[in-house]
């Protein structure tokens, strides 16, 4: 944030309206449909760090993104899990952008820290459940 510019401001609200304007996917059925919103996924959180000022940083986070996308790509082609949380993802990316456009650091992180983990639990409860299915033990 600390390198803002309208530019930038400006191409976190086109990836934001791109990601609000494709559906999350309810079925296994939808590969295109999970397919194009994980780009506009991927599109809008890449926005939120793109001024950074570091190709190095930026690399890194295109790896670590690359890692977690296979775990995510998981919950978009399995059927919706009975999850302990309740999310509204669209507004959780909403109010994700809005905190920083509006230059609130603090704020930011928490609810990006926020939106991490309730992933991190979905996914944590979706791998859980199919080796339950599949008789695995832990």
């Amino acid at each position: 944030m600390a390198n803002r510019t309208p530019e930038w401001e400006a191409e976190i609200l086109r990836t934001m309206h791109l990601l609000a304007s494709a559906p999350l996917p309810h079925t296994a059925d939808d590969r295109e449909g999970a397919a194009r919103w994980e780009t506009f996924h991927r599109q809008f959180h890449f926005a939120l760090v793109s001024a950074c000022g570091s190709a190095w940083r930026l690399q890194f986070w295109n790896t670590l993104t690359d890692h977690s996308e296979r775990y995510r790509k998981l919950r978009l082609v399995t059927a919706s899990p009975d999850s302990s949380i309740s999310r509204d993802i669209r507004a959780e990316h909403e109010a994700i952008a809005l905190a920083v456009i509006n230059g609130d650091a603090e704020h930011a992180l928490g609810l990006m820290d926020s939106h991490l983990g309730k992933t991190e639990t979905v996914v944590t409860e979706l791998l859980a459940s199919m080796a339950i299915e599949g008789g695995e033990t832990a």
